[in-house]
């Protein structure tokens, strides 16, 4: 019998959590993790430095303000062993222990901020130990998987993979289970839809490609590199370990409403359309075993409502509508149909492909070859951007929404060309990491020129000055609308 949505999703758990965003609370270098024992949601913001408690009650409480010496960001979550939580720096370094009884904050490292792996990816082992894979710092990414061992009370590298195998990047999924790696990342060269999935196995120093996953996220355009949206999170509460499931959003868009279960042991994979449910541009997604239900953290969908966090859980229930399984790619099929056809197999298969060719092209050249944008202001003073004819949403985006707002007045003033330094002081604050201002600003571009349809904005040399590097915007595509 397959269960409506409303028998999906609880209203026991989480159900009144309705969070009002403001100017303290959308900055990007936020954390955010899951008590496995309590179900309780901790954020923490890192200006002005709150630490946010979403109990399962739909409590919101702020428990501290915590401040960090030098700091370019944390990364949260919680000790397997005591149960309270974990900070670490964003570029690796300095770790420490929040006290939830005592709500006081512990240095435990004898270390420094390295400065040297912002955006990596992590974990946490069953002993506490934290695991870091990749990362960007000085000017360098980063393919090196590190650890910090309490009883050290120092970062220890584990593994540098050979490049030529596993790529350096930041910004990827790691996955720990069964005394096996998993890692989620792509090559710097590529684009959404080119993710790239590794296994290493400690005991033997020895790194691999997982063609099987690979091929499995290749049937969708995922993105596995967190968005510009995306609140930081490990992956440590974000696998079912009884039922070998691992969770994670995608992120090809700025405004997610898809999220995937992977079965890491059985390699299989379930879309999960989070639109049912009433999320709009998830941020996070965990795994409570107090419920047994995914957890996601997310915006609710009406429109009006995206400056707000709600939170939404979820079964496991492949028979759902809301979950489509994804199949792996048959590479010998092709083979297997000559093989038993024959000749004449071969031949209708050419015939095939003939005709789809002709379809296929003949409509690519009468598709149009772009949509129309037009941007207006409404009676409240904020600018609404249309593509063909549909509102794009983006409430709730601090930086797509500081980006509409710099495309408005570039068209409103004739300027076809920005300073990337200048464009980059109108999207983020003073103290954000080069590495990360570079990431975001490219994933800004890509969406808007999906959504577009059309290369609206690029980065380019400067015409006149060929020393910098600026962002062009093709004025001759948009409209204003008084």
């Amino acid at each position: 019998m397959v269960q409506s949505v409303s028998e999906l999703d609880s209203d026991e758990h989480y159900a009144d959590i309705y969070f009002q965003l403001n100017e303290n609370t959308q900055n990007t270098n936020s954390s955010v993790t899951l008590h496995p024992d309590t179900g309780d949601l901790y954020i923490y913001y890192q200006n002005p430095g709150y630490l946010i408690r979403f109990t399962e009650n739909s409590e919101v409480d702020t428990l501290a303000t915590l401040e960090f010496e030098s700091n370019f960001g944390q990364v949260l979550d919680v000790h397997p062993e005591d149960k309270n939580l974990l900070f670490w720096d964003s570029g690796v370094g300095r770790v420490h222990s929040f006290d939830l009884n005592e709500r006081s904050l512990e240095r435990l490292d004898e270390s420094h901020n390295h400065m040297n792996q912002f955006g990596h990816a992590a974990t946490l082992g069953e002993d506490g130990t934290i695991y870091a894979m990749g990362g960007y710092g000085y000017w360098t990414f980063k393919n090196l998987l590190i650890e910090y061992i309490h009883e050290e009370q120092q970062w220890e590298l584990v593994s540098i993979p050979d490049p030529n195998l596993v790529p350096k990047n930041n910004l990827g999924l790691l996955l720990h289970h069964d005394d096996t790696f998993t890692y989620f990342t792509m090559p710097l060269d590529q684009t959404v839809g080119h993710n790239l999935v590794y296994t290493f196995k400690p005991a033997e120093n020895r790194w691999e490609y997982n063609e099987t996953v690979t091929s499995l996220l290749s049937q969708r355009t995922i993105d596995v590199e967190r968005s510009a949206s995306y609140y930081r999170q490990t992956s440590t509460q974000a696998v079912d370990r009884e039922k070998h499931l691992f969770g994670f959003l995608n992120n090809a868009s700025s405004q997610n409403d898809l999220a995937y279960i992977l079965n890491y042991r059985d390699n299989e994979m379930y879309e999960l359309d989070l639109s049912q449910f009433s999320i709009y541009d998830a941020k996070n997604i965990f795994y409570s075993s107090k419920q047994d239900r995914w957890v996601i953290l997310g915006h609710p969908f009406s429109t009006n409502r995206r400056d707000h966090l709600i939170v939404k859980t979820i079964p496991f229930n492949p028979d759902h509508p809301a979950f489509t399984r994804i199949e792996a790619e048959q590479e010998f099929e092709l083979v297997s149909m000559v093989i038993l056809g024959g000749f004449g197999g071969l031949f209708v298969l050419l015939l095939g492909w003939l005709a789809y060719k002709t379809i296929t092209t003949t409509e690519a050249g009468t598709s149009p070859h772009s949509k129309n944008v037009t941007i207006s202001k409404n009676d409240n003073s904020e600018i609404e951007i249309y593509f063909e004819g549909e509102r794009f949403n983006y409430s709730g985006d601090i930086y797509l929404t500081r980006f509409i707002e710099v495309i408005y007045d570039m068209k409103i003033n004739g300027i076809s060309e920005m300073l990337i330094s200048d464009l980059d002081q109108k999207l983020f604050s003073e103290n954000t990491h080069a590495s990360y201002m570079s990431r975001t600003r490219k994933k800004l571009i890509q969406v808007i020129n999906q959504e577009s349809n059309i290369n609206l904005i690029e980065e380019r040399k400067s015409q006149t000055d060929k020393r910098v590097k600026v962002i062009y915007l093709n004025l001759d595509k948009i409209k204003i609308i008084p």
